[in-house]
């Protein structure tokens, strides 16, 4: 598994640490992302839905 750490935007190469939320798996690069994010994760999730590409 990989992706992008949704908290500071790093490449996430293994599913060491992540959290599920509303039925989503959510992976980060440290423990420090993951609690950040756990602790708000509207904040992060959120943060683009609003904005459009131009």
């Amino acid at each position: 598994m990989g992706g992008t750490c949704p908290v500071c935007n790093k490449e996430v190469d293994q599913l060491t640490f992540s959290s599920v939320i509303d039925g989503v798996v959510y992976q980060f690069c440290c423990k420090r992302c993951q609690r950040s994010f756990t602790a708000e994760p509207r904040k992060f999730i959120n943060c683009c839905e609003d904005s459009t590409d131009r």
